[in-house]
């Protein structure tokens, strides 16, 4: 097993709040899939199965979930690290703690390796520094999946648009060669 040789060469977003858009909607679409998926769950249970069922609301369901608690658990721990007061302890326990560390360092390194690697694997140098950002990246999604929920709560049927068409292709502007017979 391996990683795919595949490259898409469609236009990424332009921007930083435009990315915001673009994943604010996706994220959105995620948060009514749930919903309107789990109505009637015990008639989605039959239809499925438990498994399926589970492994929904945990890839579907949990994918926001867990970009709205991100920045909560950051929170944390630069208390805990800045302070480390005592009602935190007694919230969670050394052992708890301990695994959330672990988590956190090596979820983030290996958040960071992958996008490494990837950038190594095609040659695009200048991606590396790029890669070390990620955790940053994480935060904005967060960002993201807070306005989605907002909009979700004051505006259920609004889609925000992504804007296309500001950049060129890499090829036209001295960029990341395209191989030919490449679309």
């Amino acid at each position: 097993m391996g990683i795919i040789r595949s490259t898409t060469y469609e236009e990424a977003t332009s921007g930083v709040w435009n990315w915001i858009r673009q994943r604010s909607r996706w994220i959105k679409g995620y948060m009514q899939t749930t919903l309107v998926y789990n109505r009637h769950p015990l008639k989605l249970i039959r239809s499925i199965g438990l498994k399926q069922w589970f492994s929904f609301q945990l890839f579907i369901g949990g994918t926001p979930i867990l970009f709205l608690i991100n920045p909560i658990l950051w929170i944390l721990f630069g208390i805990w690290i800045g302070w480390n007061p005592l009602w935190l302890s007694e919230l969670f326990t050394p052992a708890l703690l301990f695994l959330s560390l672990f988590n956190f360092l090596i979820g983030n390194f290996l958040g960071i390796y992958l996008n490494l690697l990837g950038a190594f694997r095609r040659k695009y140098y200048p991606l590396t520094f790029i890669s070390l950002l990620n955790p940053f990246y994480w935060l904005l999604h967060s960002f993201s999946a807070y306005k989605a929920l907002w909009q979700l709560l004051r505006k259920p049927h609004f889609w925000e648009k992504t804007q296309h068409g500001f950049t060129q292709p890499a090829h036209q502007k001295g960029g990341v060669k395209i191989p030919k017979g490449a679309s």
